[in-house]
């Protein structure tokens, strides 16, 4: 099903989120018993959706590619698994919590990999939309075993939708955003926005500071589906950092464009 790397890897992880992993989740948000934890603010929540999506995953990766690092979101310190190779896993059991516990189909499953820093390849499965996307650097990007081509945009501004997820101190930057779009939309899960920019429906998203766990798996994705995949003010997306300025677009001449109107901005970006 899943074509190409390390393909043993998008293959294997992509089966266990379509037919173990998805499932579990689904069935403990039916069971009504999430077990919903406070991590950092009333924001940040985890459930046992995402303890056992986690555990789960961990132990295939495990179990198949010991000599592979890995890190996911929850307890990322003690669960971390440091290999001998350059490929690392870098994962998010449940991106969109928050959605997740409310009843939202808004939610994905990530699994991206790093090799020697950079995203490399990775697979996202939705388990309430019944979609999963992968890409591998160089091979190209699929959605549900077809090609994921983005569509282009034509330069009307009626279909310039873009999505932007901007955190406290960043809130000016939704005023040149809305300029340039003719719509700005927000779903609270960088995953499920990706999967839209990947196909063209979305022409740019913002995040003012994502996760590594958010993002490697999407940047792989995004990029090979024809799309860019940059920091705000800068190219660089470094996956060592907690907090990541990004930017995913259609294409290179909108990215420029915002980070014109957002260093005129009566505020500076934060990075």
């Amino acid at each position: 099903m899943y074509g190409g790397i390390e393909m043993s890897v998008i293959n294997g992880v992509g089966t266990l989120l379509e037919t173990v992993v998805g499932p579990r989740v689904l069935e403990i948000r039916k069971s009504g018993e999430l077990g919903t934890e406070h991590k950092v603010s009333f924001r940040d929540i985890k459930t046992k959706g995402d303890t056992e999506s986690q555990r789960l995953i961990f132990a295939f990766l495990r179990e198949h590619f010991p000599e592979h690092s890995i890190r996911g979101e929850e307890d990322e310190q003690a669960t971390a698994h440091q290999g001998t190779s350059e490929y690392e896993y870098i994962i998010d059991p449940i991106d969109g919590t928050t959605n997740y516990a409310c009843g939202s189909p808004f939610f994905g499953i990530s699994v991206g990999v790093a090799k020697a820093g950079v995203p490399y390849a990775g697979v996202i499965h939705y388990p309430a939309m019944s979609e999963t996307i992968w890409a591998e650097s160089g091979k190209g990007a699929f959605i549900n075993g077809r090609p994921l081509v983005m569509r282009q945009y034509t330069g009307e501004k009626c279909e310039l939708l873009m999505a932007g997820d901007l955190l406290p101190g960043s809130e000016h930057l939704f005023a040149p955003l809305k300029e340039l779009a003719a719509n700005v939309v927000m779903f609270a899960c960088f995953t499920v926005t990706a999967r839209f920019v990947a196909e063209g429906v979305f022409k740019l998203y913002v995040h003012t500071g994502a996760t590594p766990f958010d993002i490697c798996a999407a940047i792989a994705i995004v990029r090979e589906a024809g799309g860019v995949a940059v920091g705000i003010v800068s190219d660089e997306l470094d996956l060592s950092r907690g907090q990541i300025p990004i930017i995913l677009a259609c294409n290179r001449a909108i990215v420029e464009e915002l980070r014109s109107r957002f260093a005129n901005s009566a505020r500076t970006v934060r990075v």
